[in-house]
């Protein structure tokens, strides 16, 4: 509910949502230069997974075919890219769903149970990138598992009843 209501999907019931000095509420917008994968990636069944993404890129052309083809490859599906979104396996999916994510270098990423079904050396591959990126972008990642937390968040907060509070296990 919280990566929602950041993004603007839902309205919360008090307070304001501020990025980047705009008021996502007041000006009616999606956050700029941010990129979510929230729940469950979803995309066209009868179109490959580069075709999907293509779609994507297409709508504000800031990245061409090398960056899809190089994302396609940071998550491992490079030799996946032209068979249809509907027989992709779930960690296919959520990998397509990650590439939708990184591929214009958006400044803010928002990842929701980010691994979710994914192989072990594209988990790694992947997490190696969100290191490797993140000294200059805000990244923000729910995960139930510990390990992921540990390895790339400098400050963990915890939700307990609907409130944010930093957790006693910060880590950096």
């Amino acid at each position: 509910m919280l990566f929602k209501t950041i993004c603007g999907f839902l309205t919360p019931t008090s307070g304001k949502v501020i990025v980047n000095d705009i008021d996502i509420y007041k000006s009616k917008t999606f956050p700029p230069e941010t990129r979510a994968l929230i729940e469950k990636p979803n995309f066209i069944n009868s179109l490959s997974g580069f075709e999907n993404l293509k779609m994507l890129v297409d709508i504000k052309k800031i990245v061409g075919v090398k960056e899809i083809e190089d994302t396609l490859s940071l998550v491992n599906l490079e030799n996946e890219k032209n068979k249809k979104f509907g027989k992709y396996s779930l960690g296919m999916k959520q990998k397509l769903g990650i590439a939708s994510v990184l591929m214009e270098n958006p400044k803010i990423i928002i990842l929701d149970e980010p691994f979710n079904g994914i192989d072990k050396s594209s988990i790694q591959e992947i997490k190696n990138y969100l290191l490797k990126i993140k000294s200059d972008k805000i990244i923000i990642i729910a995960s139930h598992i510990e390990s992921d937390i540990k390895d790339l968040c400098d400050v963990i907060f915890e939700m307990d009843l609907g409130k944010v509070n930093v957790s006693d296990n910060y880590v950096k």
